[in-house]
């Protein structure tokens, strides 16, 4: 998303539903009612069967990343 959409999303002091941040990227999934829980659990559970010294190390990549210089 650019600066431009960010700052109207965050100016415009409006509901915004689920189907308009999907594909902005806001958010990664939709979860149906009452069911949040059970769809979170999914990526988590897989993440889980990972190596944690990998997933330390990706969220150190993307967090430092960010602040590095192209």
């Amino acid at each position: 998303m650019g600066p431009g959409r960010a700052l109207e999303l965050l100016l415009a002091v409006q509901r915004v539903g689920a189907s308009e941040v999907l594909p902005l990227g806001l958010v990664e999934r939709i979860a149906p009612a009452g069911q949040a829980l059970a769809v979170a659990r999914a990526p988590a559970g897989e993440i889980l069967r990972w190596d944690a010294e990998a997933v330390r190390a990706v969220k150190v990549l993307l967090r430092e990343g960010t602040e590095m210089p192209y």
